[in-house]
């Protein structure tokens, strides 16, 4: 996939680390970011694609709670809006650590 514009991603996975971190005794890693550019008529803006995998003894809770907030994210991404956020894939591994997989779309906003 083609890598967009730098930083968004990044700037994607730093907010989703401190929602998983917060309250929660775990270590967070972004396994895979793939971003891709995208527009319409109306709006310029990218497509991402993130692993994560969360390790620590609240992992499993720390994993709940986010899947619980997506909706309510709102990082703070310079230029950019974070329209649509969603779980495609959750994975509970031997040891003891989950990895998810999420997709999401940001907007350029200004």
């Amino acid at each position: 996939m083609k890598t967009g514009r730098p930083g968004t991603g990044d700037r994607l996975v730093r907010a989703l680390r401190s929602v998983l971190a917060a309250d929660n005794d775990v270590m967070v890693e972004a396994e895979a970011l793939e971003s891709e550019r995208w527009s319409s008529i109306t709006f310029a803006g990218e497509r991402h694609r993130l692993r994560l995998s969360i390790a620590g003894p609240g992992a499993s809770e720390a994993a709940d709670k986010l899947s619980a907030t997506l909706a309510d994210l709102d990082p703070d991404m310079p230029g950019q809006l974070l329209v649509e956020i969603g779980l495609a894939a959750r994975e509970k591994v031997p040891d003891g650590s989950v990895r998810i997989v999420l997709n999401a779309v940001t907007v350029e906003n200004g």
